[in-house]
């Protein structure tokens, strides 16, 4: 890289491979109450730095990623409720002072989620979010909200996913499974307005089917989808009516 001392600037490009996440969960322990028991990252990126304005201004560009056998337990618990055995992130940027984050394409395959949704309806995956620490009388007021960082995705492509949730509510336990399943997204943005599109396509039960197609926003939040339901047992949903 290159560096000048008056202005401070410094670029060049920066590079890890196979680092272990667990070395860095501690980071990550005070907002997840959970146990990362596996994983590793390669990631590059280049960047240019210049503290020559009040505000320091830092770009990265051309950031790659690759998270491979990823894998989380919760606190005492023998299973793993989450296994991802690829996460690639491609043409993703980064700019402090205009304050946009780009992700070009993510690809990611082999995602197995379960969940477990207590006698009392709770999920037993909140149980790993960190309470919200409260804030001193008067700080809320005060704070003076900054402008929101604008965030775009390219390109999401999702492959090969599981996701399955237990009912424990009643005495027969049932389990919910949409397996496998894929997901693409398409342009999606915080931008005000911004629609994004996507699809998703996925086997319940090992015997219905359910796909979806349409167009989507998150800043107001709206959807527009065309949901295509096939073969579906209902009757275990009759539970979530009378809840």
């Amino acid at each position: 890289g290159e560096a000048a001392l008056q202005p401070v600037e410094v670029s060049g490009k920066v590079r890890i491979e196979k680092l272990s996440l667990p070395r860095l969960w501690p980071l990550a322990e005070p907002l997840l109450a959970a146990e990362l028991t596996s994983g590793r990252l390669d990631a590059g990126t280049r960047f240019n730095y210049h503290g020559k304005d009040a505000a320091p201004h830092l770009v990265l560009e051309a950031i790659e990623a690759t998270a491979a056998d990823i894998a989380m337990r919760l606190p005492r618990a023998k299973q793993e409720f989450l296994r991802l055995a690829t996460f690639d992130l491609r043409e993703g940027a980064f700019d402090l002072v205009a304050q946009r984050v780009t992700l070009g394409s993510i690809a990611s395959r082999g995602m197995r989620l379960n969940a477990v949704r207590e006698r009392d309806g709770s999920i037993d995956l909140e149980k790993m979010l960190a309470p919200a620490r409260s804030e001193p009388a008067g700080a809320a007021a005060d704070a003076t909200p900054g402008k929101p960082f604008l965030v775009e995705l390219r390109k999401a492509v999702f492959d090969n996913y599981a996701i399955r949730v237990e009912d424990r509510t009643r005495a027969e336990a049932f389990t919910w499974a949409l397996e496998p399943l894929a997901a693409t997204v398409e342009n999606c943005s915080n931008a005000p307005g911004a629609k994004a599109n996507a699809t998703l396509r996925a086997t319940v039960n090992r015997k219905g089917t359910l796909t979806a197609a349409g167009s989507f926003g998150v800043n107001p939040v709206m959807a527009r989808m065309r949901v295509d339901a096939r073969a579906l047992n209902i009757a275990p949903a009759q539970r979530l009516i009378d809840d």
